[in-house]
């Protein structure tokens, strides 16, 4: 038994060892592709940062073919000590920059990315690293990882021995003695209890095995002589059940509710009863053999999964309400009840339903109508009160009307007697309207003063009829206030006795008032016609900003070279003097070569932004009329407007189809395109950046144009939709806001550019303005006159 005992625990450890080192062996191979991966992805990582850094930072000198303003971002690249090489190649000058640095032979990953300044490619830059200091920090984790898990692996083997030891072999060993002993028939001792564990559970069973045994060997020889008679009260259970499934079988077929027999694991129908048939309109012959799933009676298949789930869980199904299909597509409401029973090894279910389709449409017309009723009570224009004159006129209820004008709440009112409210200012109005309650006509009316919560007194129209709620006898009445006609009977008859008075005083104030609202009106338009002035003017001013920061440097760069090439005159003069040599010249062509393009280039770029603000300034100062391409004018516009769109971080996209030609007034559709513009920037790139503003036009018609400007922005809240077109109204109010920008484009587009506008916007998702544009504009008084040239 010792030997037994050794070589269990033995095995044992030799397989919890073999369990625990085993992962550990197959994941090392895992974790040195994991380092590596690792190493490589943050050597990548480290080189796409360094390049997309030089890549951006480059662009500006080598524009300008200005190493020393890159310097500084190289060295501080090169700070890493990863970074040993960095290049900068100009496309046309050749290498601008190269710094390596390092052991010759040392590993080294590169890579390069272009230069792109302006659509066009300037150069590439290069960087390379060794990556060492990112193989060192990965070795340093390995190792405290690799130190963590043999710690563990350690701890865990000494446990799993000393567990082992405790709470397996020495239980086993005494459970061992004592099969021995039951196995030689001595069931007088007791087999002890070692614990609530498995093995504790063990003893207490092969206790309970030893008491039983006791006991069936007494209870052995009763048994046998009870086996005779069992044996007879059998046969008699069996005549009484062949009995029983007779009747059984009459019941169901005579049951007037569709019921039927159906296996319960996939719905094979067994049995169904003649009223099954009728309702759902199958012959037996068709069903019986076949699972729920052949036939389309349950429209939806989960709900029979429900049903069994129910079953599952309670045992039986009540009063399910479940849709279900007759054979001509028919759907029925059907109340299913079910109950689960066993017989010829099958788990079965007998299901009991019954048509309520007729019932439930007939309440819920009568719930619909309840509802009718009770919105119309609680939300009729007059005060509606319902008492019951079965119990001392106590109130039933009143709607919210009756609140309002009698200044008492519903909680004050309901089952409160009538009379103890105090809503009568008399004795003669409550005994009138004690006497409507006890009439017997089917309708009274009466007029009667009433006293509110807070003392007011007001005359009312009072109206009532008996009717009958829910078996009990009630009135229901309405209060109709015509204080308001009392008075103003009163009023008229004393304006009829002050009318001419009255009349020559009126006239008097209406003269007044008019001349003073005429005043008014005037000052309005003066001080609108002012602020539009402004507007316009203000936006002039921007372009003018805008245009001179955009001069600001092609003319930096133009005065730049001019001044290197007369640095280059003066070395060649001074050649010259001392004997000129053919490379000399040579680089001298070859930098005046350079400074020319350069010149060409940033002299072109000025020549176009002045071109534009000229056309642009004088479509809009002069407000003249010419034909031109839709595309150009927004065009334009975006060269103009290029310093807003960066400063604030958001693109313009021109989508307009070139060939949209307009005779129109392509100053005020700019001033348009304009003020949209700055309204997207200011409100709708209000709380981020990176927005997106695109143009777009399509052709409508023969003669007009679509043109929809839109944005992804934060967009307009929808309460003030209907109200951003209105002069004056803006949201940043007393924050630089007029309220005219969008005013100053409806009146441009409906008026000076016969055309409409409108604007859809949700909130979170931008906005969209929508213009449709004639592409001849309406003729105007001032076409003729010349403008400004």
């Amino acid at each position: 038994m010792l030997i037994r005992t050794r070589s269990l625990r033995t095995s044992i450890l030799l397989f919890v060892a073999i369990g625990l080192a085993l992962p550990a062996l197959f994941a090392l191979p895992v974790l040195y592709k994991s380092y590596q991966a690792e190493v490589e992805r943050r050597i990548a990582l480290q080189l796409d940062q360094y390049a997309n850094i030089l890549a951006f930072g480059a662009r500006e000198p080598l524009w300008n073919l200005s190493p020393d303003a890159v310097r500084p971002l190289v060295e501080a690249v090169l700070s890493d000590p990863d970074v040993v090489l960095v290049t900068i190649v100009d496309r046309t000058a050749g290498p601008l920059l190269e710094i390596k640095r390092g052991a010759p032979n040392a590993q080294i990953r590169q890579t390069g990315r272009k230069v792109i300044y302006k659509e066009r490619e300037l150069g590439t830059v290069n960087v390379g690293v060794t990556g060492d200091t990112v193989r060192a920090q990965q070795l340093r984790q390995m190792g405290a990882f690799a130190g963590t898990a043999l710690l563990q692996l350690g701890f865990a083997a000494v446990m799993i021995f000393w567990l082992l030891r405790r709470r397996l072999v020495a239980p086993l060993a005494s459970l061992g003695n004592a099969a021995d002993a039951l196995a030689r028939g001595e069931l007088s001792q007791e087999i002890p209890s070692r614990g609530d564990d498995e093995i504790g559970h063990l003893a207490s069973r092969l206790e309970v095995t030893r008491r039983e045994l006791l006991g069936l060997f007494a209870d052995l020889e009763a048994k046998n002589v009870a086996l005779g008679r069992e044996l007879e009260e059998r046969q008699r259970s069996e005549t009484a059940r062949r009995e029983s499934e007779e009747r059984l079988s009459t019941v169901f077929a005579l049951t007037a509710t569709p019921m039927s027999v159906a296996r319960k694991e996939d719905g094979l129908f067994r049995m169904v009863n003649p009223a099954w048939e009728r309702t759902f309109g199958y012959a037996k012959g068709e069903v019986l053999g076949q699972r729920a799933s052949d036939i389309p009676l349950w429209i939806d298949p989960e709900m029979r999964a429900s049903c069994i789930a129910e079953i599952d869980e309670k045992g039986l199904l009540e009063g399910r309400e479940v849709w279900m299909r007759t054979y001509d597509g028919v759907g029925l409401l059907m109340e299913a009840s079910a109950r689960q029973f066993r017989a010829g090894g099958e788990e079965l279910l007998v299901w009991n339903l019954r048509d309520i389709t007729q019932e439930r449409a007939a309440e819920e017309a009568l719930r619909e109508s309840e509802q009718r009723f009770a919105a119309l009570f609680h939300h009729a224009p007059v005060a509606l009160c319902i008492v019951d004159l079965e119990h001392t006129a106590e109130i039933l209820d009143v709607n919210t009307q009756f609140e309002r004008d009698f200044g008492r709440s519903l909680s004050d009112c309901i089952g409160r007697p009538l009379a103890r409210l105090g809503l009568w200012a008399s004795g003669d109005d409550a005994d009138r309207f004690d006497g409507m309650l006890n009439a017997i006509d089917e309708q009274e009316k009466i007029s009667a003063w009433t006293v509110s919560a807070d003392g007011t007194r007001a005359c009312y129209d009072i109206a009532g009829r008996r009717v009958t709620l829910h078996g009990r006898a009630c009135f229901i009445w309405s209060a109709i206030d015509v204080t308001p006609i009392i008075n103003a009977k009163a009023e008229v008859e004393e304006i009829n006795r002050t009318l001419e008075d009255k009349v020559a005083r009126r006239t008097h104030d209406l003269e007044s008032a008019n001349r003073e609202l005429g005043e008014l009106l005037n000052r309005l338009q003066t001080a609108q016609t002012h602020l539009v002035q402004n507007e316009k003017l203000a936006a002039l001013g921007r372009l003018v900003a805008g245009i001179a920061h955009e001069l600001n440097t092609p003319i930096g760069n133009c005065l730049m070279v001019a001044t290197t090439l007369e640095d280059h005159r003066h070395e060649l003069n001074s050649a010259l003097e001392s004997g000129l040599r053919r490379s000399t010249l040579s680089e001298f062509l070859a930098d005046l070569a350079d400074g020319n393009d350069t010149l060409l280039r940033n002299l072109q770029r000025a020549a176009d932004l002045v071109s534009s603000f000229k056309q642009i300034a004088v479509d809009q100062i002069g407000a003249r009329r010419r034909v031109f391409d839709l595309r150009e004018i927004a065009r334009e516009i975006e060269v103009t407007l290029a310093p807003t769109f960066r400063k604030a971080g958001c693109t313009f996209a021109n989508e307009i189809p070139a060939g949209l030609e307009f005779d129109s007034y392509p100053g005020a559709l700019g001033q348009v395109i304009t003020n949209l513009t700055t309204n997207a920037i200011t409100h709708g790139f209000e709380t981020h950046t990176g927005g997106r503003i695109k143009i777009s036009a399509e052709v409508e018609g023969e003669q007009h144009v679509k043109l929809v400007f839109e944005d992804d922005g934060q967009g307009i809240p929808a309460e003030n939709v209907p109200r951003i077109f209105d002069p004056f109204f803006t949201t940043k109010l007393g924050r630089g806001g007029t309220g005219l920008g969008l005013n100053i484009v409806y009146t441009i587009v409906t008026g000076v550019l016969g055309g409409a506008i409108r604007v859809e916007s949700t909130t979170g998702e931008g906005t969209r303005f929508i213009l449709t544009l004639p592409r001849r504009a309406p003729q105007r008084a001032d076409d003729d006159d010349p403008g400004i040239a």
